[in-house]
């Protein structure tokens, strides 16, 4: 075959740094999720789904194969910090925490992981991030990944 091709759906997670409430004014959240689709597509990533709540986001992209996830994701938190300093007054100190969550999604579960990021609000009034990210975990877990594990 002459050229490559793939399909792999990636949903990704990261929160802010102590799990600072920097988005409860939706128009800013709002904002931030468009502002990090168009950063996924300069990766040449597609933004199936982009939500969050005030203190994190979730997003749902099919990958390029020439990239990482930890190539976009580092892209991703490096250029919001710098928006969300220019939108918010006096933020300065905004920054997202160091680490991320990725999982695989199976195309035939997107449009349940697209319904689910795109109902975060509803979702946090009765879970919180802590919460919510105990139970991704619990339900994505296998034996063959690792915290920190890398392929080769």
């Amino acid at each position: 075959m002459s050229h490559s091709y793939s399909c792999v759906f990636v949903h990704i997670v990261f929160s802010t740094k102590n799990r600072m409430s920097y988005f409860q004014n939706p128009d800013l959240r709002s904002g931030l999720h468009a502002y990090l689709g168009g950063l996924a597509r300069k990766k040449n990533c597609i933004p199936v789904a982009i939500g969050g709540y005030v203190d994190h986001v979730h997003a749902l992209l099919t990958m390029h194969n020439a990239i990482s996830v930890g190539e976009v994701v580092k892209d991703m938190k490096r250029l919001s910090t710098l928006w969300v300093r220019e939108q918010v007054c006096n933020s300065g100190k905004f920054t997202w925490q160091e680490g991320f969550s990725a999982f695989s999604v199976s195309d035939s579960v997107v449009p349940r992981v697209v319904r689910y990021i795109r109902n975060q609000e509803e979702h946090h009034r009765a879970l919180s991030f802590e919460e919510e990210m105990r139970a991704i975990l619990d339900k994505s877990s296998s034996p063959r990944c690792a915290e920190g594990a890398t392929g080769g």
